[in-house]
């Protein structure tokens, strides 16, 4: 009966068999095989092409046989490997520099191994080989029974482990590849103090807060929060609860190389801005040395308005005391009488000298001056004529009368020509 194999190559005497040379066979075919198949390293090159493994019943030094494949060699390309189809487990060593795809004939089931890596692969006799270390349930498992890091996570060192689905095989990827591939951090909460690599594109969407929450933009120290100009300046809008209507606070433009400060008010209770298409009112403001446009109308406290004359006056008085230019006509309310221009200098904005202006300003006039008023003061006389004038407050309106309208009034009064001679009479 002759010596038969093993599904691994190992011979098996047949009883009587090798006569004489029974330890020869026992140690060549046996023993040998059994070292390889169970502790045999090999490196076989895949930089010439495609390789299929050796595998002979019987035979010692097959590289198919041998526990510990190392594939060397630098193809610059992928390389598939032949396996034998025999039931045995191998550890392989990519040592080249392409991926390998070991297959064991026809059969669908093959593993692929990325350069540099390793892996523990088994042929199952039916043409397919598997990856002890990629199957999910061997891979589970190592992931699973490791100990949480305690020591926080170095984003630009730490890897992950993953599972290369197109190549079946489990890779070792960085945390910051990982971001990237995604497009970035899905999810901020896990980090305490995060830091952006580029800027943060908001991609339409609105940043929000939940609880009524305040959002804070804290610069540190002397910082500002800067928003920035493009091809407009920068701008903030502040919208109504609807978000149907807003006001927009604009900086200057480039063209006025303006660096200046806003500050809002510090003191006071609540305020608003006042604007010039706004109306409003303003209580307890003083304006120090301010400049009105002609046009603008000034409202006065009946108080301000009796300065002149002591009565009420109209609006049109007021336009002596209120910047406005007044007229001849108006300017004759403080006097009675046709003013000069001289007179006019006074009121109406042109460079009076100091004797014109003591008329009004309270300082003690001279005599001179006060006859503009009361006319001439020393003790003389002179004769009155019809054409003459006399001051007289109409209603609250200082006017001129002639005295042919004088003698027009006394007259209807009941008074006659002898009046002032029986009244001298009676002085004695």
């Amino acid at each position: 009966m002759a010596n038969s194999y093993t599904q691994l190559g190992f011979v098996k005497q047949a009883d009587g068999e090798n006569i004489g040379s029974w330890g020869d066979v026992l140690n060549e075919q046996l023993i040998d095989l059994l070292d390889d198949a169970i502790g045999g390293y090999v490196e076989v090159s895949v930089a010439s092409g495609n390789v299929t493994l050796a595998f002979a019943d019987g035979t010692s030094d097959n590289n198919g046989r041998h526990a510990v494949i190392k594939f060397t060699g630098s193809p610059g390309t992928t390389r598939t490997i032949t396996f034998p189809n025999k039931q045995k487990t191998y550890y392989i060593n990519n040592g080249s520099d392409g991926s390998v795809i070991c297959t064991a004939g026809s059969g669908a089931q093959t593993v692929t191994i990325a350069t540099g890596l390793k892996d523990i692969i088994y042929v199952d006799g039916s043409d397919e080989i598997h990856s002890i270390l990629q199957d999910g349930a061997v891979s589970e498992k190592i992931i699973s029974s490791q100990t949480a890091i305690t020591s926080g996570i170095d984003t630009s060192n730490d890897q992950l482990l993953l599972r290369d689905n197109s190549a079946s095989a489990l890779k070792k990827v960085s945390i910051a590849s990982i971001f990237s591939s995604v497009g970035g951090l899905t999810d901020l909460s896990g980090d305490s103090s995060p830091q952006l690599g580029g800027n943060l594109d908001m991609n339409g969407n609105d940043i929000v807060t939940t609880s009524n929450a305040d959002i804070e933009l804290a610069a540190n120290g002397t910082g500002k929060v800067v928003v920035k100009g493009n091809t407009n300046q920068g701008a903030i809008k502040f919208n109504c609860e609807a978000n149907s209507h807003g006001q927009t606070v604009i900086a200057a433009p480039h063209s006025e190389s303006a660096s200046n400060t806003l500050t809002l008010p510090s003191t006071g209770g609540d305020a608003r801005l006042v604007s010039t298409s706004s109306t409003a009112t303003l209580t307890n403001k003083t304006l120090t040395s301010p400049k009105l446009n002609e046009d603008v109308a000034i409202t006065a406290t009946a108080t301000e308005v009796n300065l002149l004359d002591g009565v009420t006056a109209t609006t049109s008085e007021l336009n002596i005391l209120d910047g406005v230019t007044a007229t001849a006509s108006e300017l004759n309310i403080l006097d009675g009488v046709t003013s000069t221009a001289a007179e006019l200098n006074i009121l109406d904005g042109v460079t009076s000298t100091a004797a014109e202006l003591n008329i009004l300003d309270g300082v003690t006039a001279t005599a001179t001056e006060l006859n503009i008023i009361d006319g001439d003061t020393s003790a003389t006389s002179t004769t009155l004529v019809d054409a003459d004038r006399v001051v007289t407050n109409d209603a609250g309106t200082m006017k001129q009368v002639a005295l042919s309208d004088l003698k027009t009034y006394l007259s209807s009064a009941g008074f006659s020509t002898e009046d002032p001679t029986a009244l001298a009479i009676a002085l004695g």
